[in-house]
């Protein structure tokens, strides 16, 4: 089996054109680690965001979003505005850990923020801002930058609590 990287299918997963690299260029590999990230790992979420994507008057191109949020992931990283929530994964982390080791033999192993953690960001991120678009009931593509604005802004007040850890255990409501 011979794949095409050059298809007129990428368009029908939300890229802008035939060939997915020029979509990629504003932020590279870690954009598609991103995408393919959720697709695996969550993969009935992923296939619910890309399913409501397709909405005839809601939709939004998939693949291009993607890679927007995944700038806006890596932004809020930048800037510190993941800091309580990455802490309060880790501690969450070591708690479990430190349980597991204590009903074993074994030491169980912690790990810090890594880009596994980023990832999960990202789904969240991913999923929570396709349920916003949809909320919004945007005119058209158009009104994206309105939308990603207030989805950033709701994101960052909700990143300033103390306690703030982005849940990833999805709940698929209806398309």
């Amino acid at each position: 089996m011979q794949v095409k990287l050059v298809s007129k299918q990428w368009q029908e997963i939300g890229f802008q054109g035939e060939d997915p690299c020029t979509d990629f260029r504003g932020m590279g590999l870690l954009a598609l680690e991103n995408l393919l990230y959720f697709a695996v790992t969550h993969e009935s979420a992923a296939r619910h965001v890309l399913s409501r994507s397709c909405h005839p008057r809601y939709g939004y191109s998939f693949g291009i979003v993607g890679i927007n949020l995944t700038h806006l992931a890596l932004t809020l990283l930048k800037d510190g505005a993941l800091k309580h929530h990455f802490y309060n994964v880790a501690v969450k982390e070591m708690k479990e850990a430190a349980l597991s080791a204590s009903s074993t033999s074994g030491t169980a192993g912690v790990q810090l923020p890594s880009l596994r953690h980023f990832h999960q960001v990202y789904c969240y991120i991913f999923f929570e801002f396709d349920s916003l678009w949809r909320n919004e009931k945007p005119r058209d593509i158009m009104e994206f930058n309105r939308v990603r604005d207030l989805f950033e802004k709701k994101l960052r007040a909700q990143l300033k609590s103390y306690d703030c850890i982005l849940k990833t255990n999805f709940v698929l409501r209806n398309v």
